[in-house]
């Protein structure tokens, strides 16, 4: 890539390119829920459930040149509420900003619905938190909204995977409705 006569390598390029998904982006689906396999921070995405929601546009993708730097996904979960399922950066291109400008683009998309996320990540629920998330507790979402949860995210195939992880420790966040993400 150029920028006034400037090369830069894949890797320092000033910003990332983010889109959101389609059918064009089905190769990275086995990436993807190979990340979420062996990330202990990450809950686990299946195979078929990622190509499905790549397809469906769920993932905001982030490339620096042709590579896959990282990627949130949003998907519904009752009424306005959204949760926020995956967020990851690859560790070549952390602590570059990559992370922040996903979050914000996603969040800005989203601006109109709530968006519900949970992290094991230390160092993330910072990163939520100077974004104007809200820390919250499970008790104080709505009865309806935590039956979705379950149906739809801890009874799938990866809920062994998933319950392994329990012992770690939950942050929960919400971004409510109307707001607009801190600079």
């Amino acid at each position: 890539m150029e920028a006034e006569g400037v090369e830069y390598s894949e890797q320092d390029q000033p910003d990332p390119t983010l889109v959101f998904s389609g059918p064009e982006h089905g190769q990275y689906f086995q990436k993807i829920s190979e990340a979420t396999e062996n990330d202990k921070h990450l809950y686990y995405r299946s195979p078929s459930t990622v190509e499905r929601d790549l397809k469906e546009g769920r993932f905001l993708l982030a490339f620096k040149g042709e590579r896959l730097a990282g990627w949130i996904e949003l998907s519904p979960i009752w009424g306005k509420w959204w949760g926020l399922f995956s967020f990851y950066v690859e560790p070549d291109y952390q602590r570059r900003g990559i992370g922040t400008k996903l979050l914000k683009q996603a969040t800005l998309e989203h601006k109109d619905e709530i968006i519900y996320a949970a992290t094991y990540s230390p160092g993330v629920d910072k990163k939520f938190e100077s974004l104007g998330y809200k820390r919250t507790s499970l008790s104080d979402l709505p009865g309806p909204l935590l039956v979705n949860l379950v149906r739809k995210r801890l009874l799938n195939r990866g809920i062994v995977h998933n319950l392994s992880r329990l012992g770690e420790p939950i942050k929960y966040f919400v971004y409510g409705q109307n707001q607009t993400p801190r600079s």
